[in-house]
């Protein structure tokens, strides 16, 4: 029962991102001769919306790399089950590239190819951070803040100005559809939660070691909550940014959703590979 309600929160994930890639579906196939291949670009990493939108892509095939290992449940060696997830994260990427080539207007994009079966490998190798000593849990948690600080502040362009009562009484957002309500405002309110999933992953492993599971969903939330207000009141003072209180529960929702994934994944494999 438990794999059956796994398995079709699988497909339903897939389907739900494979939507939000194709949406709206006007596909057709005079846009195959206008579409063309965008190859690998790492001077994007300087452009803000760039890096921000490759953080999004990678963090949205984390979860499937976690029902990977789920739904399959093999006794495998962490090896083996990594090269399946590398498969299954290139096959599911070139799918959605190749669908993309009929819709008019988009892009195939090989950054997108790497981004998520990043993604996938990160996912399916969290069960296996049981085996990791804390201090490297530690050290990963930590480098996820930094990367997180720095993906939402760059390209850190700081200014005492912006951050003057006038400027942010222009900038600043107190509800998440301030601006309207739309689907895209909604995939991006979505995005913004998913994209902490890492940190609440790694986050919960490290306290579940020393602490009881009440206490590490706790830290958990704590350390999502702390490093979103940190970048929130970081972006007060960067020019053309928004603080906004909706990321700030987003991302502390997010965080605190890896850390729950956390703690089913301990139970999970205390259950199922009791020897790995």
């Amino acid at each position: 029962m438990r794999k059956i309600l796994s398995s079709s929160l699988f497909v339903l994930y897939l389907l739900t991102m494979v939507a939000a890639t194709w949406w709206p579906f006007d596909f057709s196939f005079s846009a195959w001769s206008g579409n063309h291949i965008e190859g690998f670009q790492p001077m994007r990493i300087t452009q803000r919306w760039w890096l921000e939108k490759d953080v999004l892509k990678f963090a949205m095939f984390i979860p499937v790399g976690i029902f990977l290992v789920i739904v399959w449940c093999p006794p495998l060696p962490s090896w083996k089950m990594l090269r399946r997830a590398f498969f299954f994260g290139v096959g599911l990427s070139v799918m959605m590239q190749v669908g993309r080539c009929f819709l008019s207007g988009r892009l195939v994009e090989v950054d997108d190819l790497l981004m998520n079966t990043a993604g996938v490998l990160l996912g399916a190798s969290v069960i296996y951070f049981h085996h990791a000593p804390r201090r490297v849990l530690l050290l990963l948690t930590v480098s996820c803040v930094f990367c997180f600080v720095l993906a939402a502040t760059w390209p850190c362009r700081f200014s005492w100005q912006a951050a003057s009562r006038a400027a942010l009484a222009q900038r600043f957002e107190w509800s998440p559809f301030q601006g309207g309500f739309s689907l895209g405002i909604l995939r991006e309110r979505a995005l913004n939660g998913l994209m902490m999933l890492p940190l609440g992953l790694l986050g919960a492993t490290y306290a579940l070691r020393k602490d009881r599971v009440s206490r590490a969903l706790l830290f958990t939330a704590l350390l999502g909550f702390g490093s979103s207000l940190s970048v929130e009141l970081l972006q007060c003072f960067l020019p053309y940014r928004t603080p906004s209180l909706s990321d700030l529960l987003l991302n502390t929702l997010g965080t605190l959703l890896g850390g729950v994934i956390a703690v089913g994944l301990e139970r999970w494999r205390a259950d199922q590979l009791p020897n790995k």
